[in-house]
């Protein structure tokens, strides 16, 4: 191999792995899609580039499967990095279910932080000559309230 296409190669790879680092160092505005770029270096460039460089120091050339081996890497680092992102944004958000049962209706609710934090739940008749027919039963959580089974 030349020395010009050694240096094309490695020139490629600083390219593939810069732009790899902005699409995982963006910063936004959760939930509206404000995205901006910022100037920092993730943990996942950091990674690739201690094993690009400590196997080319340890080896003095880089393998052909190199570059598979660090696309699989990196892919794991950028969904773990998307994972990390995505769960404080959806954690904290109230969750409601709600199924139809033919001529019953089942409600449950789960507020997870905040003043109403509480579980509830709610079973009751659809008829509304029926209406006061109902099971419901609402606990607050992390306030001392106990169990939804008493």
């Amino acid at each position: 191999m030349t020395a010009r296409l050694a240096w094309a190669r490695w020139a490629g790879l600083a390219a593939a792995l810069c732009l790899l680092n902005v699409a995982l160092t963006f910063h936004n505005v959760w939930p509206t899609p404000a995205v901006r770029p910022v100037p920092e270096l993730s943990i996942e460039l950091m990674l690739v580039l201690l094993a690009v460089l400590g196997w080319a120091a340890w080896r003095d050339t880089l393998p052909a499967q190199l570059p598979a081996a660090l696309a699989a890497a990196w892919l794991l680092l950028a969904v773990a990095r998307y994972l990390e992102v995505t769960a404080p944004a959806l954690y904290g958000r109230p969750v409601n279910l709600y199924w139809d049962l033919h001529c019953w209706e089942f409600n449950a609710s789960w507020i997870p932080n905040g003043f109403r934090q509480s579980i509830s739940v709610r079973v009751n008749v659809k008829a509304s000559i029926l209406k006061d027919l109902k099971v419901d039963q609402r606990v607050p959580v992390g306030g001392g309230g106990g169990s939804i089974l008493r």
